[in-house]
């Protein structure tokens, strides 16, 4: 949650993946707490789901960095 949150208050990358790290972290949360609450045998745990959005979200967040690295690399090159 704290990584979207620093993403929304960023230029460096859009606001729509904040908003989704945001959403994704508070998603997180409410597993780890639906585990600490039931054990390991709730709903959130059986499906995995929260776990398996944020992956996709770090995998996506990672993606659009590199594509970002690589454009400015490629900026600083032409000079």
């Amino acid at each position: 949650m704290i990584f979207g949150i620093a993403i929304l208050k960023s230029n460096i990358i859009s606001r729509s993946i904040g908003i989704a790290g945001v959403v994704t972290g508070a998603a997180t949360i409410y597993a780890g707490l639906d585990v600490s609450d039931q054990g390991s045998s709730g709903l959130t745990t059986e499906l995995g789901i929260f776990m398996i959005i944020y992956f996709i979200w770090v995998g996506i967040l990672g993606g659009l960095m590199w594509k970002k690295s690589i454009s400015v690399l490629n900026t600083n090159h032409k000079d």
